[in-house]
């Protein structure tokens, strides 16, 4: 069981996201800041917004990377186009919104399994 970190500012994404990933195995945080998510702790896979409020996605993975002792996975979520992915970690893993059940599903399991 891996545990996950969803953080995105939009209720309705966020609540989907969660909601879609409780009927796995995996144990499920939220959080609808990058400073909530900051004092979250450790997981195995973050689903990170590009667009947070107070703070990029991007900076938030960096922040949580120095902090947390281990890095994540990560999964930036984006409904931008290829301008906003060129500023993402070299690598990153990115699901394009909107998206479905499967394509999520699909973009966690080739991360955590």
């Amino acid at each position: 069981m891996s545990r996950i970190l969803v953080v995105e500012d939009d209720d309705q994404v966020r609540r989907f996201v969660v909601r879609v990933l409780e009927r796995s195995s995996h144990e499920i945080f939220q959080a609808s800041s990058a400073g909530e998510a900051l004092e979250a702790g450790s997981f195995d896979l973050m689903i990170v917004d590009v667009g947070l409020p107070d703070m990029s996605g991007a900076e938030l993975v960096r922040q949580h990377w120095l902090h947390a002792g281990r890095p994540s996975q990560v999964l930036f979520m984006t409904g931008y186009g290829e301008h906003d992915a060129a500023h993402l970690p070299t690598g990153a893993s990115v699901l394009r919104k909107p998206f479905g059940v499967d394509a999520l599903v699909g973009a966690v399991q080739a991360l955590v399994g």
